[in-house]
């Protein structure tokens, strides 16, 4: 680990941190099927806020393996954001074709359509690359659970031992003692 920093803040950054890689996960599946835009959208914001938690809470991690686990997840980022621009760039291109587009131009968008989604193609293999490394890189979820509870226990046994030492200073006889 990092910079010294207080315990429950590591363990706040470890919740925030399993609540994202679990968004994350809840996603892969649809965002596999590439029937929905919404899940890359959900993916793309929970690996966004995941990097950024890297960034904040980055004393509370061993630095190697941190700068792993970051550069894992922005290249998730990166593919996700790749597909998510290809995604609206489609939605918005379509919307326009149907709605609105003087017909002379239709020909021209038609193509303009078909090459986005080719690219879409080929964005959406990236992202399929990307989650599976991502399934296969447990580690580091494993890690900031381990963290999480290792805080919170040490935490609780701080508080017991803090809290019994208190109690047995006020008894005059001590509890073994009693008969």
């Amino acid at each position: 680990m990092g910079k010294k920093v207080q315990k429950s803040v590591c363990i706040f950054g470890a919740n925030f941190m399993l609540d994202q890689v679990t968004r994350l996960e809840d996603e892969i599946n649809s965002a596999l099927d590439a029937q929905d835009i919404e899940h890359i959208h959900r993916m793309r914001v929970a690996s966004r806020r995941l990097r950024n938690a890297f960034e904040h809470f980055k004393d509370c991690f061993p630095k190697k393996k941190s700068k792993t686990w970051q550069e894992d997840i922005r290249l998730i980022t990166k593919s996700l954001g790749t597909a998510r621009d290809l995604d609206i760039q489609i939605e918005r291109l379509s919307q326009l074709y149907v709605e609105s587009l003087d017909p002379q131009f239709k020909p021209g968008y038609q193509c303009l359509i078909l090459r986005l989604k080719q690219r879409r193609v080929k964005a959406q293999n990236k992202v399929e690359k990307r989650l599976k490394n991502f399934r296969k890189v447990e580690p580091w979820r494993k890690s900031t659970w381990e963290l999480k509870n290792s805080l919170w226990i040490q935490k609780t046994s701080t508080f017991i031992h803090l809290h019994y030492t208190k109690e047995l200073s006020q008894q005059s006889t001590p509890p073994w003692k009693t008969s």
